[in-house]
């Protein structure tokens, strides 16, 4: 890349405040802790015990949890009724690389999915997260690469891969022509699917939800606002057994503000026909979907 981040990639919880970022090459940490107290799980209080390790070093980063709750009414049940229940001791492992040197920017993490959008405007995955029903929560996988003209993000939320799944490959075609007000034109498709919905019992009988959207976007003010970017952007998608949308607008975004935060503000007019949600992998995507569904 022709410039070192201050921030992580902005993709999934690779600038998540709630999980450690990069550490100086001589820095490591390790940490185990134990603690208690009462928990409300259901209409019942019961008491909790939950366990942490965790390790962050410079390029990795990783805490594993577990909690056990118990009380006059017994034991909750739900903590460790399922082997799953060993997989969802992972509460992220991480790796990432920022691309000083030389090199792609690499990020990869394992955990539950939290915050996951695709694209400038989120059409398709916006904010989705995996552990909206906590019990439920399943541990996922996303990756992303990075280099002067291309990018590659993709996620499932189980590595089962039995779940929502899908990508996005973007590419900078003017990268290398610094003086064109379309250096920064970026061209963007992405695909996503529900893979629980292609077997088992709902193979027969509902439409797996696949979609797919085209965008493009470019940098209004050529890098020139002091690391605030103006990015007008266009989007298109479609289900391929249900309806499409399209829209359009502009982006205020900051990647590095006081080398400390990032924000964003967009405004944009959409159009959706029949059938068509924006955003419809969303945060409640696990709970209202066509195999679950809120009361």
């Amino acid at each position: 890349m022709s410039a070192v981040r201050a921030q992580p990639v902005s993709f999934g919880s690779a600038d998540d405040p709630r999980e450690p970022g990069r550490r100086a090459p001589w820095q490591s940490e390790r940490t185990v802790g134990l603690r208690t107290g009462p928990s409300l799980a259901g209409p019942q209080w019961r008491a909790l015990l939950t366990g942490t390790a965790a390790y962050v070093g410079p390029s990795y980063a990783t805490r594993l949890e577990g909690t056990l709750r118990g009380g006059v009414y017994g034991a909750y049940d739900e903590d460790a009724d399922e082997a799953y229940d060993l997989v969802r001791l992972v509460d992220y492992a991480r790796y990432a690389r920022s691309g000083t040197g030389g090199g792609p920017v690499l990020y990869t993490r394992a955990g539950p999915v939290q915050q996951m959008t695709l694209g400038p405007t989120g059409h398709l995955v916006h904010f989705f997260r995996s552990n909206t029903a906590y019990d439920e929560r399943t541990v996922g996988a996303e990756a992303f690469a990075e280099t002067d003209r291309f990018s590659l993000g993709v996620f499932t939320d189980n590595v089962l891969l039995n779940g929502v799944t899908g990508g996005r490959l973007a590419a900078r075609p003017f990268a290398d022509d610094s003086g064109s007000l379309f250096s920064s034109a970026e061209l963007g498709i992405t695909a996503v699917t529900d893979l629980g919905l292609r077997s088992g019992a709902y193979a027969d009988r509902l439409d797996a939800p696949t979609a797919f959207a085209l965008d493009a976007s470019y940098d209004a003010t050529s890098g020139s606002a002091g690391g605030v970017a103006l990015r007008p952007f266009g989007s298109a998608a479609a289900f391929t057994d249900y309806g499409w949308g399209a829209g359009a607008g502009a982006a205020l975004t900051g990647d590095d503000i006081a080398r400390l935060a990032r924000f964003a503000v967009r405004l944009g007019l959409f159009y959706s026909s029949d059938q068509f949600t924006p955003g419809a992998f969303g945060a409640l995507y696990t709970v209202s979907n066509p195999r679950a569904r809120l009361a």
